[in-house]
């Protein structure tokens, strides 16, 4: 499984379920999260500098997870607004990076080092951006 490194953009913009979601209670140790805010505020990463958000999928829309540790160990997970932008604009976005994805695998495949594969990505980012300015 791939974890993704928490960043200052990892929770921008997400939003919970709230009637489902809050307040969240652990079932360990009774520790209460009124919203989502307090709830990132006052959990642990459940792996490291891991987000914990995972994509899923209902039946009828998708959504994303996340999962924390409460600081008692026990994981807790929200459920979560999927954030993708569904407009035009999105899919071309979508569209664009699936395409440099696909002329940059060959690239990405020879990558050894954690060096190598941050130096890749900003070349990407760097060519995504040139190739797509609003999305910055």
């Amino acid at each position: 499984m791939k974890y993704y490194k928490i960043t200052e953009h990892t929770y921008k913009g997400l939003k919970a379920y709230e009637d489902a979601s809050f307040p969240k209670k652990c079932a360990k140790c009774g520790a209460e999260y009124a919203n989502l805010d307090v709830f990132l505020k006052q959990t642990i990463p459940i792996h490291g500098d891991a987000s914990g958000l995972f994509d899923a999928y209902n039946g009828q829309s998708p959504f994303v997870q996340l999962y924390r540790n409460c600081p008692c160990k026990s994981t807790l997970m929200v459920l979560c607004h999927d954030r993708r932008n569904r407009s035009q604009d999105g899919e071309d976005q979508r569209k664009l990076f699936q395409q440099m994805l696909s002329e940059h695998i060959n690239s990405i495949a020879s990558i050894n080092t954690d060096e190598e594969l941050n130096e890749a990505i900003g070349k990407f980012r760097e060519q995504f951006y040139k190739k797509n300015p609003k999305q910055k």
